[in-house]
């Protein structure tokens, strides 16, 4: 689950097993202590338990923020441009890159987060843009300057969509 040529849908997999193996073991441990109170013996803390948890909490929301964000990503660039909600897409932004940061702070270094980070940092660069374009005070001599600044013209109609 550190491997970041790992196949999407086998980390997924993966992790829904392992997270199912571990709600077994949980439960177990909380068997276990249940059975220690009512026998008024020491209650044993499974601090392993915790630390998986907490470990795997982080490889989900990984693998999941790699899946979900591409698919959102997927979803914003086939949208027509003008139904584009860029407070959503902000709000979604900020949100992966807690993910982010959670999982840097977290989980040794690996190669799979690296994936997440980029994708999401270069599109955290395009919610300006965004903002930016879907001014509704934008003139045509304005829409001119932005396709000069990118050496490209810009077909405004139905089927512009931030994938072009």
């Amino acid at each position: 689950l550190t491997d970041g040529d790992t196949e999407l849908a086998d980390a997924i997999d993966l992790v829904a097993g392992l997270d199912e193996q571990l709600h077994e073991v949980k439960a177990e441990s909380v068997r276990l202590a249940e059975y220690q109170e009512v026998l008024k013996r020491p209650v044993t803390r499974y601090d392993e338990v915790e630390d998986l948890e907490a470990a795997m909490r982080l490889k989900r929301n990984l693998w999941h923020g790699i899946h979900d964000w591409g698919a959102q990503v997927d979803e914003w660039n086939g949208a027509p441009f003008d139904a584009l909600d860029p407070e959503l897409m902000q709000k979604e932004v900020t949100k992966y890159a807690k993910t982010v940061s959670q999982c840097e702070k977290g989980l040794a270094p690996n190669t799979a987060l690296p994936i997440l980070k980029e994708r999401v940092e270069t599109f955290k660069g395009m919610v300006p843009v965004v903002v930016s374009m879907r001014n509704e005070a934008l003139k045509e001599h304005h829409w001119k300057q932005i396709e000069e600044a990118i050496g490209s013209a810009i077909e405004r109609g139905e089927g512009f969509t931030l994938g072009y």
